[in-house]
This record gives structure tokens, sequence and C-alpha cells, in this order.
């Protein structure tokens, strides 16, 4: 996979991997999700955990809206890259019960496909020979988001209020003194 398209020397989009979700992350999630379905918030399942299927994740980000709409209109055809199928989408830009602040991007959940045939194997990099048996079953789950680079820059220079919210208040001067607001300290020094 190409992870940048470019028009006159210019990166218009790119795909960023991001690491893998921790368990202890997983365990406080499936938790949440838990709670929702004993409330009727979630349809009951048989674990929470059944939710999580997020462990890997990728961000496309992108300079404009078409962009955006070209990258979705291909993985929804599922004809180019054979090898994914969606499993859902959450359409954040069009979902009007969220606040727009939030409405920033789209983001996929996508069964990674064991190649079709033979020649698909070759293709996908995988070691090892063809398995006809393993043939279009699913791999793993993983998250893909779609969004815009102006949406990413922002949510980047915001993260620092973020976790400013999320300290407790007892907790709030020593974590100011050591985390600054806007800047990363260099405890080395």
């Amino acid at each position: 996979f190409n992870n940048s398209f470019t028009v006159d020397g210019g990166k218009r989009a790119s795909l960023t991997f991001g690491p893998i979700k921790k368990a202890e992350r997983a365990l406080k999630k499936a938790k949440e999700y838990e709670e929702e379905m004993n409330k009727g918030e979630k349809e009951k399942i048989p674990s929470p955990s059944d939710y999580v299927i997020d462990f890997l994740r990728c961000t496309f980000e992108v300079e404009d809206p078409y962009l955006v709409g070209v990258i979705f209109s291909m993985l929804l055809k599922e004809e180019i890259a054979t090898c994914l199928q969606i499993c859902r989408v959450k359409n954040k830009f069009v979902n009007d019960k969220l606040p727009k602040h939030i409405r920033t991007n789209i983001l996929m959940n996508l069964a990674l496909l064991y190649p079709h045939n033979e020649e698909e194997f070759k293709d996908s990099g995988l070691r090892g020979e063809f398995d006809s048996l393993m043939a279009g079953k699913c791999l793993m789950v993983c998250e893909l988001q779609i969004t815009m680079k102006d949406f990413l820059l922002i949510k980047r220079l915001s993260h620092s209020y973020y976790n400013i919210t999320r300290v407790k208040l007892e907790d709030l001067p020593n974590f100011l003194l050591t985390n600054g607001v806007f800047i990363k300290p260099n405890l080395d020094e």
C-alpha cells in the first residue's frame, strides 16, 4: 500500500498506524460497555469484551473533504481492497446527536481477511504458503479513522487540555508543575 497521495510534490493524504491498544485499556473499555449493557444502552452480548475491537488502529489524514469522500467510497466498494470487509461505520461528520467539535471523522471497523486466492496471497506480503482453507476468513478486526489534517492539528493542540480535565482536583497543582500545559517538559535536564 502506498501510504501517501501527492499532487505537485505536496502530500495530500497519509496513513499512520497507532500503537496497539494495551490490555488495561481494553479491560476498562469492556467494563464501560458492560455498564452500558446493564443500563440497556447497548445490546447484551455474551461478553462485553466482544465490543472491544479496536486493538489495531490507523488514521487516514487528508487535506480536504474531497479526499475523505474518495477514500470512504473506495473502501465501501470493497473491490479495491478485497482483503478488507466493512463491519461497522460511524460517520461522525453527519451525526447531529454529537457536539460539533466531535464531528471530525469517519470511524470504520474493518475485518482483515485472509487472501482469497494464491495471487492475492503473493501480493499480500504474508509469509509461508497459501492455505485454501483460510481463504476469505477474518483474521482480525482493525479500526480506521478518516479525518482531515486540520482537525488532527486541533486535536493535538487541545490534547493537553483533555489531559488536565482527567486529573483529580487534588492532583492538579502537581500535574501542572510536572507536565506543563502546552509543552512536554524535558525531565532529563
